[in-house]
């Protein structure tokens, strides 16, 4: 049934916060909280009575006090147990690129998870339409979503293909060029979901919600917008 699917889940014990969390803490370690693009960052785990927050960045951990930085106040993400950050002050006493290679990783992990999370729930979607009768014959087998699954598969191969380039290259500078064209790849596969999901697409944790979920994420990580809107 499409609605007891959780678009966030990769697995049946993995949802977004939990998979984020699991990603800073292979690659940064379980003191640090967040990883954070220019200024802005999105903590997955609970601030203790201190309200200090440790990042990490590709200049190294940097330990962030209560009037150092700024939450966004998002109900949306507060009920996933989540919250985006921005830091106030420029931090400048570190100077060294220490961390930039494991943001690199960083940025893979989450690129490789969103494709997962689409692609999982493209399988449950394509099942739950070739049971749904319309006209006579399957839902999946009508002319206009054949030609809107046609162009999600092709967004779903430009990912893998961009996962594969990633992977292939060494250079920071060519990682990041090829970054940029994560949101705009991911936004598409997303809206190619909700369109082929119809009005399902807007209930609670569906298309909808996966498409302003990864917005948000990859403004951040991939863009550096979101903080600044």
């Amino acid at each position: 049934m499409m609605n007891d699917l959780n678009l966030y889940q990769c697995s049946e014990e993995t949802t977004f916060e939990n998979t984020l969390r699991q990603l800073v803490d292979t690659l940064f370690g379980r003191n640090i909280m967040a990883v954070m693009i220019k200024d802005c960052f999105i903590v997955a785990k609970p601030i203790d009575e201190s309200k200090r927050i440790v990042v990490a960045c590709s200049k190294g951990e940097i330990v962030l006090g209560e009037s150092e930085y700024r939450l966004t106040q998002d109900s949306y993400l507060s009920n996933r147990g989540l919250a985006v950050g921005r830091q106030i002050n420029e931090y400048k006493d570190v100077t060294s690129d220490i961390y930039s290679k494991k943001i690199v990783a960083f940025k893979e992990g989450l690129l490789k998870c969103e494709r997962t999370w689409i692609d999982n729930y493209g399988k449950h979607l394509k099942v739950y339409l070739s049971s749904r009768m319309a006209e006579g014959v399957p839902i999946i087998q009508h002319d206009a979503v054949r030609m809107t699954w046609a162009d999600l598969v092709e967004r779903q191969q430009s990912l893998n293909q961009l996962i594969i380039n990633i992977e292939n290259i060494s250079s920071g500078k060519s990682h990041n060029e090829l970054f940029v064209f994560v949101p705009q790849l991911i936004r598409e596969a997303c809206e190619l979901l909700a369109k082929i999901a119809g009005g399902r697409a807007f209930l609670e944790g569906q298309a909808v919600e996966m498409l302003w979920l990864f917005n948000i994420v990859n403004k951040i990580y991939f863009s550096g917008g979101y903080c600044n809107e």
